[in-house]
């Protein structure tokens, strides 16, 4: 589908699923696990394969929210270094899912102090 854009980032989608599934720093999981999640629920394109997702799993690596702790072709297993907090953004109206060091919303940037 051509142009498609989600109302809410796919970042800001795993986000949520990870708090709702995976909250726990003992907790391993893939991006398999998490594509099936958006496929099934989430605002995503659905001519999306596994490989469309690398990105926004990169980013909430980079970020310091999971971890890399192996891979095998396309899977990506992941751990979460801070369990996530659920914090309502004053600013978009939405929850924002972030850990301890972050203070902005991943949605909107908005400062959540």
């Amino acid at each position: 589908m051509p142009g498609f854009s989600p109302r809410v980032p796919v970042d800001v989608q795993l986000r949520r699923l990870i708090y709702e599934n995976y909250n726990n720093t003992d907790a391993v999981f893939n991006n398999d696990d998490l594509f099936a999640m958006l496929q099934k629920g989430g605002d995503v394109d659905p001519e999306w394969t596994i490989d469309d997702l690398e990105p926004a799993i990169n980013l909430l690596c980079s970020t310091g929210i999971t971890r890399n702790i192996g891979q095998n072709f396309t899977t990506i297993w992941l751990k979460i270094f801070d369990p996530l907090r659920a914090r309502p953004c004053g600013s978009c109206g939405n929850t924002a899912f972030v850990i301890p060091a972050e203070t902005a919303c991943p949605g909107c940037h908005a400062d959540l102090s």
